[in-house]
């Protein structure tokens, strides 16, 4: 399981390297659940369902101003070019 701490370094480190290009977050469906484990009040990241079980993805999910996308693939989140 991720820890609140790694998940607060990795997106200090992600966003302070971050350019000014449009850009999303994408990352893994655990590293999705840990960051809503980590930061459970933050806004436009899914509903307030305690059930971990029910938290799914949404499009319209945001995290610190950018779009989150959810892959298989996404691995730890990172933020890529979103045009």
């Amino acid at each position: 399981m991720v820890t609140s701490q790694e998940v607060y370094d990795l997106l200090r480190d992600v966003e302070y390297n971050a350019d000014l290009r449009p850009v999303r977050w994408v990352m893994n469906l655990e590293w999705y659940k840990a960051i809503r484990r980590a930061f459970p009040a933050v806004p436009g990241l899914g509903d307030d369902d305690a059930d971990e079980a029910k938290w799914k993805p949404h499009p319209a999910d945001t995290f610190l101003g950018y779009y989150v996308t959810v892959t298989e693939d996404g691995g730890r989140p990172h933020l890529v070019d979103s045009r």
